[in-house]
């Protein structure tokens, strides 16, 4: 098979969601094809890449849509079409939708463009970030499909891969981290504590099945922080009903 060379575009140097489905892929394919990584910040996610011996390159990229950003982000769009012609990309995929309109704006049409959504955005938001203007879009479900279909006609549906070797190991480790009655059917929500991943209704959720009046052999995991006020509300709520 023919090697590719692929450059991918990832927000931050974050290791969340995003980054973690993106490293898996890059585990993967490292010694397939020729892929090299820009992040906009360091951080966790670039020790890993480096660790992989990945080429990582840094290119500052911030909030599109804002005006303090524009002359740092045209600088960007330049650096990355400097990259761009020492790479000579087949491809470029851009690992958010945040970070297309650096792709689409940088690399040229000859070079497939590819740009994954992981959020449920608008369709406005998606036309503010230039989503009809990649060559294919990625979008993680049928429901991220369907918010979007009306902006682009190439929307490939592709679940987030799990490596199942890694899902046991954290299934079996978790007793580490939180003592658990092994009998109970435990029951999770994995991520950011931010108001899009809906943590107090997973909890309210779970309240109202502890409130049908039988014994429930449940317990209920909220795993996951942030320095927000709404993760405050959250380990306010957990705290409030821990038992």
């Amino acid at each position: 098979m023919h090697k590719k060379n692929i450059l991918y575009i990832n927000k931050d140097g974050v290791l969340g969601g995003s980054a973690k489905s993106l490293f898996l892929l890059l585990e993967k394919i490292k010694d397939i094809h020729n892929v090299s990584v820009i992040l906009c910040q360091k951080g966790p996610f670039y020790n890993k890449l480096t660790k992989l011996k990945i080429p990582v390159s840094i290119i500052f990229f911030r909030n599109w849509r804002q005006l303090k950003y524009i002359f740092k982000n045209i600088y960007a769009v330049f650096k990355l079409k400097r990259i761009i012609k020492k790479v000579k990309p087949d491809i470029v995929h851009a690992n958010s939708y945040e970070v297309n309109p650096l792709m689409v704006l940088a690399a040229r049409k000859k070079i497939r463009r590819i740009c994954h959504v992981r959020d449920m955005i608008t369709f406005r938001k998606a036309k503010k970030f230039f989503l009809q203007r990649a060559d294919i879009v990625i979008a993680i479900s049928k429901a991220v499909k369907k918010q979007i279909r009306s902006v682009h006609n190439n929307i490939k549906v592709i679940y987030n891969g799990v490596d199942p070797a890694k899902a046991r190991n954290a299934k079996n480790s978790l007793n580490k981290y939180i003592k658990l009655n092994v009998k109970r059917f435990k029951v999770g929500i994995i991520g950011n504590c931010e108001e899009r991943k809906r943590q107090a209704d997973f909890i309210n959720a779970a309240l109202m099945l502890c409130s049908i009046g039988k014994k429930i052999n449940f317990s209920f995991l909220v795993i996951g922080s942030n320095k927000t006020p709404y993760c405050e509300k959250i380990k306010n709520m957990v705290k409030e009903y821990k038992n």
